[in-house]
Formats: structure tokens, sequence, C-alpha cells
């Protein structure tokens, strides 16, 4: 398809700019078409990529918000889309302070007052700007390398996102306020201002404004070398291109304050070019004011006792910003200025500081003539003697800009969202219907082809009728754009393609689905498309293996995993056809196999392709190559989850030694490595090694980083939970606060990093015994996400998921289970019964089932779960397992001990092959089948399994782990019941001593460890230490905040029995009653029952 005729009303033959001219009638209407073919006539790269909808805003102007991702190990894109949600009445948002964004709110009212057509005339300006050869040469102007598409969820409508290289030192104003930024020195300050003086003037000289120059819209690149970093302008989107014969044109500029110029007072007015100039000079002079004296502006930095009076000591940046603005409108910045350059006079040769007092005192004047003495090259001659640039004169753009449009390149949509190629043929056939001409040949191969309609070869037919084109001829049109591939995007981005770093973002696309509640749509769309592209292309062709990407990942999105895998080996058996087994596409797609198997925990499979994937990428790349390092990563996580930690280990330390070398210790790579490595020994119970290795990190983030960054903030959480599990309570506590905090103050209250940090202080809470407070934060969690996203949303579902843990952590069961029930009926909406998030939502119901004694219902839901998972993910999946082991502890309690135990016995086989003898899920189903061996009075049997257990348990946690603790605690119960009562007494007593430290004196399971040490005793009839043992136990359960009626019952019978014992029958009858008043008739217990008739009978005797 082309645009050329919509490329030909969108640019017309003398100007493109964003003005208001005086003839309002003549102002062209711009929509999605003309952006495309400006797109085409451009020859930009359109992209099938998409960022990380976790990740945070690193930039917002007045009509967009710029987002990051993180593409291989070196680099990352920023995404610059339109704010299309924003509105006139959105409060501001701190977080545009914090990353020197405009704190003004730029435009903020016009984002949904805006026409479309402005927002695509914004969009359009911009690319001519970066794109024209003039712009895109320059080495200290961002380069775009392509455009991706975002669907707003609300209508359907796709938007331009114009993607850029990212840089990780992110922009000057965030630079300049990192530890990095602060400890550049002046030269390196100086280089920064003439990287970006050179820009403008560059751009000045050929007749293009930028409009809106501030640090935020300067990025900040580390040289190829390692040795310095070099400025690149961004931010076009009201740059104006100054034609020929267009000097009456009048236009209209942003205001970021502080950094307009004075006479910029208004949004309303409307400039000349010449006067838009001038008004960028002065941008640009207080642009290099603050690269060169921020710390003194900021008040970070020692001041002679006279340029206090203008830099006082100052809290924040808001501060700053506000100080500056007021020093602009006293008139008074050029004085700031040269007593600024008077305090760095032994920092600056002599023609430095004549060219520096000549800028300020030019550049920052109230009146906008005397700019005009501004000589940009020689203010640049001036700070740099040996700066030599290009000093070509003008260059009229008019005639630049003859374009050549030629058929549109048919694959690259199809690498995109579904929902664009749909929009773009419902615009063409409106297009049609008023000029039916133009678009005749556009709107016959859509239907012909089936792109964004269903295909409908008669209609095409029809629709052609009083042209010379037959239907044959769309063939031909279609074959020469399939086999001409014109766009190539830009060579970084073009090396970053053919590494296999950037793919098709199928699985990115399907979970937007996800959060749109699509997939249902979106799988009855892809299908037809895939049938009608396979009966006009071909099975074999390129688009029917882009769609059939699409569609598998849909059917991963939904469980139906036979239909992703079939779809998926079928496209990876055409690309090693076409390409060889050896070729990267065919590796990718192998590793997206792999991926598919990963969600299915289909360890063995998923280790024995990631496994192939990754010695081929080794011995074509060798052991440097990006590729190779990620190849490993996904390996080791493989390892970690069949319980290979000593290899998932050594492959993590050979993936950072190698990021390390190559990258340096400071790469994002390099620290997100450290934390995978972190994150392993804290689940090898190796908690020390993990809190030092991740307090490096965050110490390394927040060295080249500043405070408050999304990355800072990921590594404060992960250091906190490290520092929970070793019940380091106030060190996580205050970790999160201080995480809370700056987040908070940057995004937000309700901003999702902060409900983030919030959910994990109330775990700490809730570790700390403090269950209401978690509890609180968890219901304000919660409702934020409610109100935020929906009832729907997985992540509110997730919140209620964390509520209902704290209900269990309190025994408030029926809480917990209205809960839970209401989220397992949320997500069998949304999701299909074989997800494997619903079959986790049931197993957890049926554990509250359990805990209230539901057994039949519980064993109904495992049985259910069990079935389906052996169906879905076959009987050796450690999931399925884990729902089998949950299981028998259902038929144990049901007093079905045998089946328990030969359940139990078929686990712990398939785990010793599955995961290894010592694993740790391996050892909680040996402890779990030593208890059924207990129940059943097999005491030597328990004996031995506890033993081995236990042996193990302290090897790999030490004496002082919970898990350790538990160990000794069975089998001091396996001691007992063979009468041998004094090892059994011993390793009781240990257990309760060290638990008071481990769990803390209060805990339920130091509760248990003493009712279980007082039964002992009751059955060696010593009655007066199980009298006092009862008794603490009885006080400490009647004062949490919290506790099973049954362990309340069963605290007051032990007591009572000790009671009769020491011959205290009338209190024991007392404490029988009690419990029995408790509960109802139809509820008590036979036990219970029995107890009480026993102690009545020896009460009368």
């Amino acid at each position: 398809m082309s645009y050329a005729s919509s490329f030909t009303a969108a640019l017309p033959p003398s100007t493109l700019q964003i003005v208001s001219t005086s003839d309002h009638k003549q102002r062209t209407e711009y929509d999605l078409l003309k952006f495309l073919a400006t797109v085409q006539a451009f020859q930009v790269q359109i992209l099938s990529i998409s960022w990380q909808h976790g990740r945070d805003p690193i930039g917002q102007g007045g009509t967009a918000r710029v987002l990051e991702t993180p593409v291989n190990v070196n680099t990352s894109l920023a995404f610059k889309h339109v704010a299309y949600q924003l509105v006139a009445t959105q409060p501001h948002n701190h977080a545009s302070t914090q990353y020197g964004l405009d704190s003004y709110q730029l435009l903020m009212d016009a984002v949904s007052a805006l026409p479309e057509s402005q927002v695509f005339r914004l969009l359009t300006v911009e690319v001519v700007a970066l794109l024209h050869p003039i712009i895109r040469r320059h080495p200290n102007i961002a380069q775009l390398q392509g455009i991706c598409f975002e669907v707003s969820p609300g209508d359907q409508r796709p938007w331009p996102v114009l993607v850029f290289e990212k840089s990780s030192l992110g922009d000057l104003l965030s630079f300049l306020a990192s530890p990095v930024g602060r400890a550049t020195g002046m030269d390196a300050r100086i280089r920064l201002c003439a990287d970006v003086v050179w820009a403008i003037a560059y751009m000045h000289m050929h007749g293009i404004l930028h409009g809106d120059i501030k640090p935020e819209n300067v990025l900040v690149f580390p040289e190829s070398d390692g040795q310095g970093c070099n400025a690149r302008v961004t931010d076009f989107g009201f740059s104006t291109l100054q034609l020929s014969g267009q000097a009456s044109c009048r236009l209209k500029l942003p205001m970021s304050r502080p950094w307009n110029a004075p006479e910029h007072d208004r949004l309303s007015r409307e400039w000349t070019l010449t006067e838009a100039m001038r008004a960028d000079i002065f941008s640009l002079s207080m642009l290099c004011l603050w690269i060169l004296f921020e710390p003194y502006l900021m008040g970070a930095k020692p001041r002679a006792e006279d340029v206090k009076q203008f830099c006082p000591d100052l809290v924040g940046l808001d501060a700053a910003m506000e100080n500056i603005n007021d020093l602009k409108l006293d008139r008074t910045l050029p004085v700031v200025a040269q007593r600024l350059l008077e305090l760095e006079v032994g920092s600056l040769d002599q023609g430095q500081r004549y060219a520096l007092t000549n800028f300020f005192e030019l550049g920052l004047s109230t009146d906008p003539l005397d700019r005009d003495r501004v000589d940009l090259q020689e203010f640049l001659r001036g700070v740099q003697p040996t700066w030599i640039r290009d000093m070509s004169p003008r260059q009229d753009l008019a005639r630049d800009l003859s374009l050549q449009v030629s058929a549109s390149d048919f694959k690259s949509f199809h690498r995109c969202d579904y929902r664009l190629r749909s929009h773009i043929a419902h615009c063409i056939r409106d297009r049609h219907q008023t000029n039916p001409a133009e678009f005749r040949v556009q709107l016959a191969l859509c239907y012909y082809t089936g792109f964004g309609f269903v295909r409908d070869e008669s209609r095409a037919e029809s629709i052609l009728q009083g042209s010379n084109l037959k239907v044959q001829d769309l063939q031909d049109i279609l074959r020469q754009g399939l086999e001409n591939e014109r766009y190539r995007a830009t060579q970084w981005f073009y090396n970053l393609s053919q590494s296999g770093s950037v793919g098709t973002e199928a699985q990115a696309f399907a979970n937007i689905y996800l959060e749109h509640r699509m997939l249902a749509e979106a799988e009855a769309y892809l299908n037809q498309e895939r049938r009608d592209l396979t009966a006009v292309l071909g099975a074999q062709s390129n688009p029917v293996n882009d769609v059939s990407q699409a569609l598998s990942a849909v059917y991963m999105a939904q469980s139906m995993f036979e239909e992703a895998e079939l779809l998926t080996k079928e496209v990876y058996q055409k690309i090693e056809r076409e390409k060889g087994s050896e070729s990267q596409p065919t590796l990718e797609i192998m590793s997206q196999l792999a991926g598919l198997y990963l969600v299915q925990e289909r360890w063995l499979e998923a280790l024995a392709l990631q496994e192939q994937v990754a010695e081929k990428l080794y011995t074509m790349l060798g052991d440097e190559s990006e590729e190779v390092l990620q190849a490993w990563n996904v390996l080791a996580l493989i390892y970690s989850s069949l319980g290979r930690v000593d290899e998932c280990e050594s492959l993590q330390r050979q993936v950072l030694e190698t990021s390390t070398k190559v990258l340096g210790p400071e790469h994002e790579y390099t620290l997100a490595s450290m934390c995978n490595l972190a994150n392993t020994y804290c689940e090898a119970g190796r908690e020390e090694e993990a809190i030092s290795l991740q307090e490096r990190t965050l110490e390394t983030y927040r060295q080249i980083l500043p405070a408050g960054h999304p990355d800072v903030l990921r590594a404060m959480r992960n250091l906190a939970v490290m520092y929970s599990t070793v019940d380091r309570w106030d060190d996580a506590e205050a970790l999160l606060s201080k995480a809370l905090a700056d987040t908070q103050a940057i995004f937000g209250e309700r901003h999702r990093n902060a409900l983030l940090c919030l959910g994990s202080l109330a775990v700490v809470y809730r570790g700390r015994d403090r269950v209401e407070d978690a509890e609180a934060l968890q219901i304000e969690i919660l409702q934020a996400r409610k109100d935020l996203l929906g009832d729907d949303h997985t992540e509110t579902i997730a919140s209620k998921q964390s509520l209902v843990l704290t209900y269990q952590e309190q025994r408030r069961w029926q809480e917990a289970e209205r809960l839970q029930e209401e989220a397992v009926e949320t997500q069998g909406k949304i999701m299909k019964p074989e997800h494997p998030l619903v079959m986790e939502g049931i197993v957890k119901l049926a554990i509250i089932y359990w805990n209230r004694r539901r057994l039949a219902d519980a064993n109904e839901l495992f049985n259910r779960i069990l079935d389906m998972r052996v169906k879905v993910f076959k009987e050796d999946d450690l999931r399925t397992l884990d729902v089998m082991e949950l299981l028998a502890t259902t038929m144990r309690s049901e007093g079905r001990s045998k089946t328990a135990e030969s359940l139990l016995a078929q686990v712990i086989d398939k785990r010793r092959v599955k995961q290894g003898e010592k694993a740790p899920t391996t050892l909680k189903s040996m402890s779990e089948l030593a208890w059924a061996y207990w129940i059943q009075e097999r005491w030597q049997d328990a004996e031995e399994l506890h033993s081995k257990v236990l042996e193990a348990r302290r090897e790999m946690w030490g004496e002082e782990h919970r898990l350790t603790l538990d160990s000794e605690s069975g089998l001091a119960a396996a001691l007992a019941g063979q009468g041998r009562w004094g090892e059994a007494e011993d390793l009781w007593t240990r257990v309760i001593e060290k638990g008071e430290r481990v769990w803390g004196p209060k805990h339920f399971r130091l509760m248990d460890c003493r009712e279980r040490l007082a039964k002992m005793y009751l059955k060696q009839k010593r009655w007066q230490e199980a009298a006092e043992l009862y008794q603490s136990v009885v006080q400490d359960r009647s004062a949490a905040a919290v506790v099973e009626p049954r362990d309340m019952r069963s605290a007051r019978v032990g007591l009572a029995w000790a009671y009769m014992g020491q011959g205290r029958g009338l209190e024991a009858t007392v404490l029988l009653k009690q419990a029995m008043e408790e509960e109802s008739e139809d509820h008590q217990p036979a036990l219970l029952r029995r107890n009480y008739r026993h102690l009545a009978e020896n009460l009368r005797r």
C-alpha cells in the first residue's frame, strides 16, 4: 500500500511547520495516513517492538511521554508516545520535577483538547526535522531509530511512538544531579555546552528552529572509548522548518519555565521565525548556565556571600527552578553569570572567560535584539580552541524535500499489533469514500489480502472498476512489495536487529491484549488473518510466519499450550529450512520454543533446547557476545528451577565476570547480573552472601544514578526482602520506608512503584507480627489498584491474594476464604481454566478449606486441579507435584494415612529425578512422608526420614533456620513416640531455645513446640511441668491477636489433663466446659466430648 497521495497533501510545496497562519482555511489537516506517508517518504523503519509496561517514564512534555525498555546488554530504547490519556485537570506529577521534566505541565491541558490532526502534525514535524539529511547526520542530535505503535485501550486507536536510542546516563538534568554528574569537572561541562551549542547553531544555520530547549531535551551519552561523554539534542515536537518564501509565517511555541525567554509570557503569542530564534538563543544561554554552574545554582557548592544573595541554600529541584525563574524575571541573570564565572576563574583560560562573558551578557539579555549579536560559531571557537566543525553555508531545504514514494513495505505492519492494520484499513475506506481515485488501489489491496478486513476478492474487484487495474495486478503489486524490503533502520538499530536482540514482540502484544481483555477477539482476528494470508501468499511466506507467532503468543496467554506449541514448531521448521539450523533466526525461534516450555514448567525440554541455543551461539559468537550472555542467563534460570543450584550459580558467575570485563562494573547489565546471583544465593539459603552482594549492587546504583531512579528503588526493595529472610526487620523496614518516601516524592502516592514498596513493607510488618499494620497497608494497596486498574486487573487480583495471606497469618479463615473465592471467580472470568494463575488460585482456596477443616471440599479442589495439571503440564511437572503433596496432606488429615503415604512416595521419587535428593522441595516432601509415618505410629521409619531431612537442612541452612527447627521438632516427636523421652526432651528444649531467637518468643510455631513437649510430659505423668508449659501456651494464645479455635481447645484440654493429674479436678472440668461452650453441639469434636465425660467421671469418684 502506498500513501503517496496523502504525503503530497501532508507536505505543501513551500512549508511544513506548527504554525498559525493568517489563513486558517489553508491549514493542512493531518491524520494517521498522512503521518505514514511521511514515514514512508523518509524511509523510517516500522518496528515491531514495545516498551516494558513495568518500566517508568523517563520524560514527559506537553504532548508526549518518554518511556524506556532494555533491548540488549549494552543499550536501551526510549519511546516517545502520545499522552492521549492525560486530561486538562490532571494534578501535577512530581516525577516531572525529579527528572528535569516540565514542572509547569507544558501544554498539559492541550493533550486531550488538541484535535487529532494537531497531534499528528506535531509528530510529523518531529519526524521531518529529525530525518532530514542535514539533521540526520549531525553527531550532537539524537537519532530517530524508527517508529512503533501504541493502541489506546478505550477507543482502540493506534498512536505512533517515536523510538530513540537512550543513554544509560539519562538527560542533562538527571545526569548532572547524579554522583557521576556532580563529579564532572569544568572542562567536561564546557564540552557538553559546546555539543549543545553546535547542534542548535547548525539547526539555525539551516533555518530550523528547535523551540523547546531545556535540560530534559538533551541526552548525555558516554564516549565510545569510555573517556568522557557527549550531549545530543532531542525532542523536536515543536521544531519548525523555515522554507523559502515563508518569512511571514507566524509560529506558536511551548512555554517551559524557567527556560523560556522573558518575552515569552503567554502560550497564545504568535512569533515570526526571527523572533522565535531569539527566544531559542535565550533558552540556550540559560541551559549553558545550568550545565556550567548547576552545583552553585542548586546550593550544593560553597559560594561567596555576594553570590549567596542570588544562589541561596536551597532544598530540592523545585526550589532551584523557582529561584532561576525569579532571577530571570528580575533581569539579574547576566549579573549572576558574571559572578559565577569569577568563582571559576582558575578553571578557565582567558579565551574561555571572554567567550562565556560575551555569550551570557548578550544571550541572557532581556532585550531580544541584543541576542542577534550572539555568534554561536565564534563562541565555540572561544571555549574550545581546537573545535573544528563543518561550516558549510546554509542550504535551502525546499530543494532537499524532493521525496520519492513507492509501494509500502507490506511485511512491517504484520509484525505489529493487529489493531493497527484494522485502523489503517478503515481509514483508507473512509478516505476512499471522499476521494475514490486516490485510494482505490490501497483499499482493493486491503480486501484482496485480508489487511484489516476479512478477505473478499470480489469486493476488491468491484473497487477496481473504472481503473486500468485487475485483481491479478494486485498480486504483482503485492509481490513487488514483499520482495523489495525498502526501509532500513539506522545502522545502530540495524546491527541490533541483525544480532537477534530485537525481534517480533508477539508475547508483548499478547500481554497487552490480556490487559485490554481482548484475547478472544485477538485469537479470532489472527486466525482469520492467517487463513487469508495463506490463501494469497502461501504458507511459507514471512507475513504468515509473523501472524502465526502472534497467534501462538495469544494461545499461550490463554494457556492453550498445545495450539501454541504446534504453531511455534511449524514456524521453526519453515525458518530452519529457509535459513539453516545454525542461523540466528532459527536459534531465536528455538529460544521462543524453549520459553514456551518454561511457561509450562517443562523444564527438561526447555533445558534441552536452551542448551543447544547457548552452545551454537557460543560457537558462532564467542563467550563475550551479548547474545551468549543472554542465552546463559536463561539457561541459569532453568537450572535454578530444576534445583541444580551449583550449575545455576556457576553460570551466573561466568555471566557476571564476562559482563564486568566487557561492559564494565557500572553497566546496567552487569548490575542486573549481580542481582540475579544475589537472588540465587538467597534461594540457596546463603542469605549473608546474598545480602553482601546486593548491598554492593545498591551502592553502585546510588553512585551512578540519582536518588529515586527506578533501578535504585528496585534494588532497595530486593535488599529489604533479603534482610527479611534473616529477620533483620529494622533494616528492612528502614530501607523500604526510605524507598517509599523517595518513590512517593517523585512519582506520587498512588504510583505503581509506590504500591510495590507498600506491598513489601506490608510483608515486613507481617513478619514482625504487626499484622494489623500489614492488613491496613494491603487494604490501601487493594483499593488503589481497584481505582486505577479496575477489579479485573491481574495486579488487583494479586493484591487480594496478598491480603489473603495476612488473613491466614491472623487465622481469620472466613475472611481469607471470602476474598480468595472472589479472586478465583475474577480469574475465571478473564482467563481460561487451564491458566496457571487460575489453578494456583484454586489451590490457595483449597488450602484455606483445609485449614477450616472443610476437608472434603479441599480434597475435591485438589483432585480437580491435579487432574487438570496432569492433562496440561504432565504428571512430573513441579507444580503438579506440589498439588499431589497437598492432596496427600489432606488425606492424612482425613485419616487416610496409607493412601497419603503412597502418594507422597510417588512425589518424592519424581522430585529426586527432576530436582535431586537434597533440593528444598524434595526435603519438604520427605518431611511430609515422615509425618505420615508418625501418624501410623511407624516411629522408626519417621525417625529415619526426619534424620535425613534434618542433616540436609543443617548442611544447607545451618542450625538456626526455621526449616532446620521444623525437622528437629519432627525428629523429637518420632523419638517421643518410641518412649525415648530423654532424647526427645533434649531436642525439644533446644528447639524452643533457638526458636525464641528465630521465630520470636510469641510465635505460633514456638507455642506448638511447647505444647508437644507438654504432651510428652503428660505421658510421663510429669504433671507439674506439663501444667506449667500448658499454662504458658494458653496464656500466649489468649493474648494473641488471632488464634485458631482448635489450637486454643487443644491447649485447654491438655492443661485440664495436667490439672487432673495434680488432683485439681474442678479446675480441669471448668477448662473443658469452657472449651465445649466455644463450639455448638453439632461442631463439638467427639474427642472433646469424650474427654469431658471422662474427666467428669473421675471427678465424681
